[in-house]
């Protein structure tokens, strides 16, 4: 499987470059297209808007653009297409929805992703449906794929800190900063059962 991450993107860029590409990647491992090669193109506003003037005969930026490929040479690996996205829109976007950055650009991701699939929601509402539909059940794929991944491999429990300190009759120790000591040492998970005390 290849993903190839292309930024063009002109000024300071806040996109965790190795973050979109393992999200790219998984989405080809989930749809069974391990053996296929997908690019990632990132760009500004004036340079999107330029790309959909040329392929769309459209004079603005979108958000993300998706160029289907289905042709390659002798013994080379089958090109899936390319997915093009704005970061100065993803980033308007993101703002207007409460999101972050790295969560629109991965909805866009799989938006891209689905139309080099075959899905176009311009096709009218039963196929925006689909296409939305499709969407969903893709993020929630890839987050639950996720979040298998990111187990912690260490919880440290702090419950005995707070037990030592109702013993003593006293304020300290504080199992909160025994908490933040635990991460700052690489504890990749706290756990506190919370009572009264």
């Amino acid at each position: 499987m290849s993903v190839y991450l292309n930024c063009q993107y002109n000024g300071p860029l806040p996109v965790n470059h190795a973050l979109l590409r393992q999200r790219a990647e998984q989405l080809l491992a989930l749809y069974d297209l391990a053996d296929r090669e997908l690019s990632i193109l990132l760009l500004d506003d004036p340079q999107m808007r330029e790309l959909n003037r040329r392929y769309r005969a459209r004079d603005k930026a979108t958000n993300v653009l998706a160029f289907a490929m289905q042709e390659a040479g002798e013994g080379q690996t089958l090109p899936l297409g390319d997915i093009v996205l704005s970061v100065d829109t993803a980033q308007r976007e993101a703002a207007l929805q409460g999101s972050t950055l790295h969560q629109r650009l991965t909805r866009l991701l799989i938006h891209g992703f689905l139309h080099l699939l075959g899905y176009d929601h311009e096709r009218g509402p039963a196929e925006e449906q689909a296409m939305e539909k499709a969407e969903t059940e893709a993020l929630a794929l890839l987050f639950q794929k996720e979040r298998r991944e990111k187990m912690p491999h260490l919880a440290i429990n702090v419950d005995h800190v707070a037990t030592l300190r109702q013993a003593r009759g006293i304020d300290e120790p504080d199992p909160v900063t025994a908490a933040a000591i635990c991460e700052l040492a690489g504890a990749e998970g706290i756990v506190v059962h919370l009572r009264e005390d």
